[in-house]
C-alpha cells in the first residue's frame, strides 16, 4: 500500500537534488498515457513534505515516472525488501517490485505502492525502524535484545523522512 511510498521517497531524496525545491499539483487524478491515477483528495499545490503528510498519489506518481522502474528497483533491494530477512534464524518471505515500462500507469502506481507490489511486513517494521534510528536498524529479536546493526539508510536521508513522518502527525 501507500508505504511504499516511503521507498520512492527515499530514491527522490537521494536523486532529485533539487526535490525539496518543486512543488506538486494534485487535483484528484493524473492521466498517465491515457490512463487515470486517482488520488485520495485534492491537495492543491503542495512541497514534498506536503505530498507525503497528505499521501498524495499524484505527487508520488509523477515522482515513479521520473524516477523509472530501474531507480525504484535498485532501492525497494536496497532498502531490503525484495529480500529474505531472518528473525532469529526464521526466514521470512522477500517481497517484491514488478518493472513496468517506462511512463505506464503500472510504474505511476508502483511507486505508490499500488501495483504489484508486495513487502513482507517484517520488511517494512525494519524500514520503518531504521527511519527512526538515523538510518540503521538494530535488529529484532524474539527474546532478549540483539547486538546486529544493520545500516538501511543514509542517516542525512533518515532524518530527513523522519521528520517528513513527524509533518504527517502534525
Amino acid at each position: 500500500g501507500s508505504i511504499f511510498k516511503l521507498v520512492t521517497l527515499t530514491a527522490a531524496l537521494e536523486t532529485i537534488p533539487d526535490i525539496y525545491q518543486r512543488t506538486f499539483t494534485c487535483s484528484g487524478s493524473i492521466e498517465v498515457n491515457g490512463e487515470v491515477v486517482n488520488c485520495t483528495g485534492t491537495h492543491g499545490t503542495q512541497t514534498i513534505e506536503q505530498a507525503l503528510a497528505n499521501s498524495c498519489n499524484c505527487a508520488f506518481g509523477e515522482l515513479s515516472l521520473e524516477l523509472g522502474a530501474d531507480v525504484l528497483a535498485e532501492y525497494a533491494e536496497k532498502l531490503q525488501l525484495t529480500l529474505p530477512a531472518k528473525l532469529d534464524g526464521i526466514s521470512t518471505a522477500a517481497g517484491s517490485f514488478e518493472k513496468d515500462v517506462a511512463g505506464s500507469p503500472g510504474l505511476a502506481w508502483s511507486g505508490i505502492g499500488q501495483f504489484n507490489d508486495l513487502v513482507c511486513p517484517y520488511g517494512m517494521l525494519r524500514l520503518v525502524s531504521a527511519i527512526a534510528n538515523d538510518g540503521t536498524v538494530i535488529e529484532p529479536s524474539l527474546l532478549g535484545v540483539s547486538e546486529n546493526k544493520t545500516t538501511l539508510l543514509k542517516e542525512n536521508t533518515a532524518e530527513k523522512i523522519s521528520a517528513m513522518m513527524n509533518y504527517n502527525v502534525v
